[in-house]
């Protein structure tokens, strides 16, 4: 999954309410919001974890300022700039935004997927993110997204075999989604399956160009297909 934090893992946070969000699948690097952009612009771009912590949580930033936010696009901004924050080792500052998301209509699911993805790509706290990533996969045992941010928290964690089973049954969900193979691959490198790594990870880089590059910005360094 790659989301770009700060790719892949989307990883994209799931806005609540909204249901999972497809993380960018071009190449090139990510852009940063256009300057003085309209509402939605600045909302599109809090909900894109593709952009990078540092820009999305600003976009968050320049997005809450706006005095006409609607409560539940106020409450998603919130949610978001708080998994940034996550990301960025601010964890008082996100406990701050989720509990103003709450007062705002916010669920446990909401916070659960945004703990799960934050911690997951910032690779810091992982047993908390393993029990964020537990509780969304309980919750949706059908979602790619939560299947994939477990599945990077097991890399990290090296538990090989339960990351490969998690982004195995994220690509089988979302086969067009490079994110899941990669992780599928380099887990399967880790279990000494060199070929069927090395075919998930040409298969992935083929699909998305620079996505190992990606992954190797969470601090998941994927052994290159020859």
């Amino acid at each position: 999954m790659v989301w770009r934090a700060g790719a892949a893992l989307a990883l994209a946070l799931w806005a609540p309410g909204a249901g999972a969000q497809e993380p960018p699948t071009g190449p090139g690097p990510p852009k940063a919001p256009e300057p003085n952009p309209a509402p939605g612009v600045l909302l599109r771009s809090c909900a894109d974890d593709s952009l990078g912590a540092q820009v999305q949580g600003k976009a968050c930033e320049a997005a809450l300022a706006i005095a006409t936010l609607t409560p539940t696009e106020r409450r998603a901004a919130l949610v978001h700039r708080g998994m940034t924050e996550l990301q960025g080792a601010s964890p008082a500052g996100a406990d701050s935004d989720f509990a103003q998301a709450v007062k705002l209509g916010a669920g446990e699911g909401d916070l659960l997927d945004a703990r799960c993805r934050g911690l997951a790509l910032s690779g810091r706290m992982l047993s908390a993110a393993q029990r964020a990533c537990d509780a969304v996969v309980a919750r949706r045992p059908g979602n790619a997204f939560a299947l994939g941010a477990r599945g990077m928290v097991e890399l990290k964690l090296r538990r090989f075999q339960p990351a490969w089973t998690d982004y195995d049954a994220a690509a089988r969900l979302e086969p067009a989604t490079m994110e899941w193979r990669l992780g599928r691959g380099a887990a399967a490198l880790k279990l000494g399956r060199t070929a069927e790594g090395q075919a998930d990870i040409r298969a992935a880089e083929a699909g998305r160009p620079g996505i190992t590059a990606e992954f190797a910005g969470y601090g998941v360094k994927v052994g290159a297909a020859p």
